[in-house]
């Protein structure tokens, strides 16, 4: 491991086969072959130890994620984290959720009353869907974001108290929130 981060740290391009076995040399010795082989494929095949839920359209775990936001009338999320295949890197809570919640008529309004807003810009979006460790939404989800949205975000209010850090985009026009998540602290799954 050490002649990884060594290889990294001097600009050395290292295979996802070298970091795998360099992953299943560091892992603990009661891990079996059959993980450490899945392990090395998932790094080959994704470049990543990140794993995907695919596209949900379940509402109550965004509604317990983001507690704050009310009724939540349609949602298409996207939960991603270190996948089974490794434990050994696996920490409670490590995880990103990343999702576009349609609120009722208004709601979005009533929500935004008497609270600085500043513009936001679009969300930015991936060019593919691999998990990967970026803040980027995955791409996944671009189509579910309305056309010709004008972004607004809030300063100074937390729209959850269930995660690490959160960020929230509103789109008051078509009652659209644009919401991610790291480390949440309530089941999703």
């Amino acid at each position: 491991m050490l002649g990884v981060a060594l290889a990294g740290a001097v600009g050395v391009t290292v295979g996802p086969r070298a970091v795998g076995a360099a992953l299943t040399m560091a892992l603990p010795s009661g891990y079996g072959a059959r993980e450490r082989a899945e392990n090395e494929r998932q790094f080959e095949e994704t470049g990543s130890s990140l794993v995907s839920t695919g596209v949900r359209t379940d509402t109550e775990p965004m509604a317990r994620l983001f507690d704050r936001l009310g009724t939540i009338e349609e949602a298409h999320w996207v939960l991603e984290a270190p996948g089974p295949a490794h434990p050994a890197l696996r920490a409670p809570g490590e995880a990103m959720a990343y999702a576009l919640l349609r609120l009722p008529a208004g709601q979005v309004a009533q929500l935004l009353l008497g609270k600085e807003v500043v513009p936001s810009g679009p969300p930015p979006f991936r060019d593919h869907d691999r998990p990967v460790a970026d803040s980027r939404t995955p791409h996944a989800l671009a189509a579910f974001a309305p056309a010709g949205a004008t972004w607004e975000s809030t300063r100074d209010y937390s729209w959850t108290s269930n995660a690490e850090g959160h960020g929230v985009r509103f789109d008051r026009s078509s009652g659209t929130v644009h919401v991610t998540a790291h480390q949440p602290r309530v089941p999703l799954i």
